[in-house]
């Protein structure tokens, strides 16, 4: 059983001025915000119609009001659940495109190699392994990381947990030849649809930071339990628009970007989800209750953490999934 103070303790790692002292975490963020713009103008330059209006993907209904207009999306709320998305999103084969040949993501892997960007990664990915292993009783297994990206966690398990056999997925171009490395070639679903991977087939699901890219997340989770054995897990990690970052920073909070972060689940939206998928839930843990560029608008750290803790209001949610245990 996990010990739900563990909700309330996030990792903290000081992350003032983070971007002056790692320049490429700068560029990341301001070559991201350059490429959306002009991939945005480029985009809708076509004559063809690129969007398709959408209903509320975690509940289904239609009423919404909007939120955010950044550019040329809309960031609306479901007036049912809560829940926040781009109700005209990409349409899904040119957004699949989009992930494939992602210029951004080369950014991405520098950023990733900061100093900073490591130690926070190593203190987040060995929490949730603790939980894993002393919590939920999996001290071997499969994993498979879906949405690997540079595959940051994959050498991380490689490196500290070697009885674990690792599978991973993605579709950006550039994480062939860098995950075939990591893991054995015939473990690595390159650029595959998730409804193709063997059924009942692994352990542990790790999703960080991939529900709010994906069009369908009810369709998608459902299709993750089905490749899950009988008592299988699912983590994700998703960003909470109920932050207090996006209190301070409004639709400039930098986990706005409407080509990628198309959903924004309430916790009613992911409890819709959880009834609909009949699983085990537990969460939300919290993640990252001060971002860096916070810190000019708030006066005590101390006091901040407080409220945040209070009102579950961390930059970013975690949850667990279980399979086939007795729903609470």
């Amino acid at each position: 059983m996990i010990d739900k103070k563990v909700f309330k303790k996030p990792i903290i790692l000081n992350n003032r001025s983070i971007r002056k002292k790692n320049i490429n975490i700068q560029k990341y963020f301001d070559e991201s915000n350059d490429l959306l713009f002009n991939s945005i103008v480029k985009l809708f330059k076509t004559k063809k119609r690129i969007t398709d209006n959408i209903s509320c993907p975690s509940c289904g209904h239609k009423e919404k009001k909007n939120i955010y207009k950044i550019s040329k999306f809309f960031y609306d709320m479901c007036l049912n659940c809560k829940s926040v998305y781009v109700s005209n999103p990409l349409k899904k084969n040119i957004l699949i495109d989009k992930y494939k040949n992602s210029l951004v993501d080369k950014m991405y892997i520098k950023m990733m190699k900061t100093g900073y960007m490591k130690k926070y990664n190593e203190l987040l990915f060995s929490k949730y392994m603790k939980i894993i292993i002393n919590d939920l009783g999996y001290k071997s297994g499969k994993i498979i990381d879906i949405g690997c990206g540079p595959g940051v966690f994959l050498e991380f398990i490689k490196k500290n947990y070697p009885l674990y056999d690792l599978y991973a997925s993605e579709y950006i171009s550039y994480s062939k030849n860098i995950i075939e490395k990591i893991i054995p070639k015939k473990n690595f679903y390159f650029q595959k649809d998730i409804k193709n991977f063997p059924k009942n087939y692994f352990d542990i699901i790790f999703l960080w930071g991939v529900l709010e890219h994906v069009r369908n997340p009810v369709t998608f989770l459902k299709i993750c339990k089905n490749i899950l054995k009988e008592k299988g897990v699912i983590i994700f990690l998703i960003p909470n628009f109920y932050s207090r970052a996006r209190d301070l920073l409004g639709a400039n909070t930098p986990t706005f970007n409407p080509l990628d972060h198309i959903n924004f689940f309430s916790k009613k939206g992911v409890s819709i989800i959880k009834k609909k998928m009949s699983v085990n839930l537990i969460g939300p843990f919290l993640e990252l209750p001060i971002i860096d560029i916070m810190h000019p608008l708030i006066n005590s750290i101390k006091e901040e953490r407080k409220k945040i803790y209070k009102n579950d209001s961390s930059y970013y949610h975690v949850y667990i999934m279980e399979k086939n245990i007795k729903v609470n």
